[in-house]
């Protein structure tokens, strides 16, 4: 049976997090069960998540918006004007995946299959921080992280 993962990421216009989830798409022994984005412009990472799993013809994998600002406010949001050049155009505007944001999303995934759901955090870890934080068994009943 694949791996359940969902992977939480700050994807942009760097390659790493791209490669990551190309890597995961191209896995047979993992099971993508969503994508949450976090930190900046997460409607546009939304989006460019979005292009990259049409592309792979995986348009049923939830894609859903998180934090857009780190809980501490340390570091300012990333510069604006160049994520998601050469990615996606506007022909790639889609809107949200229902009203479910990502903290909710990674809550309700994991209450709903304990200990069957991966949680891969590829980017800042403010939505898992804010899942944690929503409902601490979230912490016990993750398979892995």
């Amino acid at each position: 049976m694949p791996t359940r993962v969902i992977l939480d990421t700050d994807i942009g216009t760097d390659v790493d997090d791209c490669l990551a989830l190309a890597l995961l798409l191209g896995s047979p022994e993992i099971a993508l069960a969503g994508i949450t984005c976090v930190y900046g412009d997460v409607a546009l990472r939304a989006r460019m998540v979005r292009r990259l799993l049409a592309l792979r013809g995986r348009d049923g994998v939830p894609v859903l918006r998180g934090a857009t600002e780190p809980l501490l406010g340390l570091r300012p949001v990333y510069w604006e004007g160049h994520e998601g050049e050469g990615i996606v155009g506007a022909e790639d505007e889609t809107p949200p995946d229902g009203d479910e944001d990502a903290v909710d999303f990674i809550v309700r995934s994991v209450r709903e299959n304990p200990e069957a759901i991966h949680l891969l955090a590829i980017g800042p870890l403010t939505n898992v921080a804010l899942a944690f934080k929503r409902d601490p068994r979230v912490t016990r009943d993750l398979a892995g992280l």
